[in-house]
């Protein structure tokens, strides 16, 4: 067997044509084990097996159902016309693309804007147009894996390849568009050798012009990267135009990927650069039945978006302290079709084998390695709490989401992390306790409440203890090893959203329009709420204790009011410009106050505009009372915040966005004080 594939290996160094790919795919996946063959191989050959298997397994579909693949059935291919609801059935099961947005886009240019359905004989076309260009992608991705040094194309995916005899100023051979840069795979050569012509980052123009080559014209693409003033020249002849609508796509994605900070916006791009190609692939056959066919420009027109300026100036950020304030944005949403809100948001560290130290988030981590820290067993994780149920994780070190989640059965709102487990609650009366390991994921669940779990709190005298807190108002102290009830006490004032554990002599509680002092036997102490100028006593979303005052948010009104914790009298009331308070954080002797973006109507199924409002993050002085920035990176409310130590802030926003922002601690309040 090794002296088998250390001969195919030869023959594919030799010439990759003759070897039997198919066959050796086959006979490896019969192993249990088959990385343990591979690693007898001739060390040579051990990246060209590996990478083989590795292309094999990745021809699965992407569609997850609690991390397991699921294999799609190519004869589901719809056999009557069908509207956009049922085309979005059908892109999802054939993996057209993971974004409502993108589908609706795809319909709107199969259709060229009509009130017409689809035919199946369309998306059959369209379909095998993709599976074609995605075959010769992972052909090609094999082939650069073995060609190139280890690590250097590390999360590259080829988007795009041209055929084999394409002349460039860099010589001939195949061109080859990844999610990164332009490159060429040189031929003629008695080694086949990998070049870069240039990174998507650096291209400023392109240009598309008729070049005449002994009395002929052919169509070439020019482009001009960097600061040179001299083009780059591909003859992809009759492929041009097609390579200047991906590229253009691709690069506008770039852009706004780079300046909105969002590591997932470029995904999106990619996966709309192969929309594309298949669309003016389907466009060009022979056969083409498609109706798109009448006017690709329009076609293309309808499917591309972040190639359009409109789109960009929509979505880059204007605001320079956002700018130098935001590192990151995290989409928990990227594998659903719909966005839903993520309710909660929670950092942990990784746990180190070899000391005693924990791992911390840090942005100085390579956003492209997958590697953990050395001797670090479990990654530093965030996890989400969604409105759908899900509790979703992100490797810190790498931003990678995880495909395996927890499913509650209904929305998790709160999450809390001790003793090496993280405690969710849902609004299916249950909080779940789940081992710190993403990989597993085991975990077990707690029935004592009655009604919706809203927030959970770690005890401060104690790190063996945690409390819960249900929406009818019970609170329970929990031994946290043990998983046992210490004792149930209730706040009776209202209903309960929110709590926070001082000590065991003063608790906390944010009843919707006030905020209630209990001690651990539920005894009421003291009662604050705010009544404005009309004498109309105003709901309260969110509340923070910052040293010796309570901050607390209004729901519907942009005010902030301040009492004083020792005697209980209002100090201050903060005027917002936002239609109510939502979450507020405190970081030192700052405040983050986390707001509602202003009424827009939320998007319904099909056909309706996307509309924008910004919500703002206040940061607030909290030792004179006075807002020093405002930041805006949210479309939607800022739903749930949580601060890493003093040094990040993560923020989760409503379900139109779904998004997660994180930010540096501004300390611009602090130095000013200092």
């Amino acid at each position: 067997m090794f002296s088998a594939l250390n001969n195919f290996g030869n023959v594919w160094i030799r010439d990759s044509s003759l070897f039997p790919e198919t066959a050796i795919v086959k006979e490896l996946s019969r192993h249990e084990f088959p990385q343990e063959i591979i690693d007898k191989v001739d060390p040579s050959h051990q990246k060209l097996y590996t990478d083989l298997l590795l292309a094999s397994h990745s021809k699965q579909s992407k569609h997850k159902v609690f991390g397991t693949d699921v294999k799609v059935d190519l004869d589901s291919l719809p056999t009557s016309a069908v509207d956009e609801t049922e085309f979005y059935k059908y892109s999802e099961r054939l993996d057209f693309a993971v974004s409502r947005d993108a589908i609706s886009r795809l319909y709107q240019a199969l259709t060229l804007g009509k009130d017409i359905k689809v035919q199946p004989e369309w998306i059959k076309l369209f379909y095998e147009c993709w599976k074609d260009n995605e075959a010769e992608c992972r052909d090609m991705e094999v082939t650069l894996n073995f060609r190139c040094e280890e690590g250097e194309l590390v999360d590259t995916t080829v988007l795009k390849v041209s055929s084999p005899l394409v002349r460039t100023d860099y010589g001939n051979g195949t061109v080859i568009l990844t999610s990164r840069s332009l490159l060429l795979l040189k031929t003629g050569c008695q080694v086949e050798s990998v070049v870069e012509i240039a990174r998507l980052s650096s291209i400023s123009k392109l240009v598309v012009e008729n070049v005449t080559i002994v009395l002929k014209p052919v169509q070439c693409l020019r482009v001009y990267a960097g600061s040179s003033v001299k083009p780059i020249n591909i003859f992809l002849e009759a492929e041009s135009r097609t390579w200047d609508i991906l590229l253009r796509e691709l690069i506008g994605g770039k852009i706004i990927s780079t300046n909105m900070r969002d590591l997932f916006l470029m995904e999106q791009a990619s996966q709309n650069v192969l929309l594309l190609d298949a669309l003016v692939q389907s466009s060009k056959s022979v056969d083409s039945v498609c109706f798109h066919s009448k006017d690709v420009s329009m076609a293309v027109d309808l499917l591309s978006h972040y190639a359009k300026e409109e789109t960009k100036q929509k979505l880059l950020i204007a605001c320079s302290a956002t700018r130098e304030t935001l590192l990151y944005r995290l989409n928990p949403n990227a594998d659903e079709l719909d966005t839903v809100t993520v309710e909660c948001i929670i950092y942990v560290p990784g746990v180190s084998s070899t000391s005693s130290r924990t791992s911390t988030l840090s942005p100085r981590m390579s956003l492209t390695s997958s590697r953990f820290e050395a001797g670090v067993n479990v990654p530093p994780t965030v996890w989400c709490g969604m409105g759908n149920g899900k509790i979703r994780i992100f490797d810190a070190s790498s931003w990678r989401l995880y495909p395996r989640y927890v499913q509650a059965v209904d929305r998790v709102v709160s999450l809390s992390y001790t003793c090496k487990r993280i405690w969710a609650g849902s609004f299916d009366n249950l909080i779940y306790v789940i081992e710190n390991n993403p990989l597993a994921l085991e975990f077990q669940t707690l029935d004592q409440h009655t009604d919706y779990v809203v927030d959970i709190q770690n005890d401060p005298s104690s790190s063996e203890h945690v409390f819960s807190g249900a929406i009818n108002g019970s609170i329970i102290q929990w031994d946290a090893n043990q998983l046992e009830v210490l004792r149930e006490f209730h706040c009776t004032n209202s209903i309960l959203t929110s709590f926070r554990v001082i000590s065991h002599k003063e608790i906390w509680c944010c009843c919707k329009d006030s905020l209630v002092k209990i001690d651990i036997n539920g005894t009421r102490h003291s009662l604050l709420y705010y009544v404005d100028e009309r004498d109309s006593r105003r709901y309260i979303d969110t509340f923070c204790i910052v040293d010796d005052y309570i901050w607390a948010g209004c729901s519907d009104i942009g005010r902030v009011v301040v009492w004083s914790k020792t005697d209980e009298v209002r100090k201050a009331i903060l005027p917002l410009d936002t239609r109510g308070v939502s979450q507020m954080v405190s970081i030192g002797s700052s405040l983050y106050l986390g707001c509602k973006s202003a009424y827009t109507k939320r998007r319904s199924i099909i056909n309706s505009p996307d509309t924008f409002s910004k919500s703002r993050l206040y940061v607030v002085d909290a030792k004179n009372f006075t807002v020093t920035e405002e930041l805006s990176a949210h479309n939607d409310t800022i739903r749930c915040m949580f601060a890493v130590k003093d040094q990040y802030l993560l923020t989760g926003s409503s379900g139109t966005e779904g998004k997660i922002a994180i930010w540096k601690h501004h300390q611009n309040s602090e130095k000013v004080n200092e």
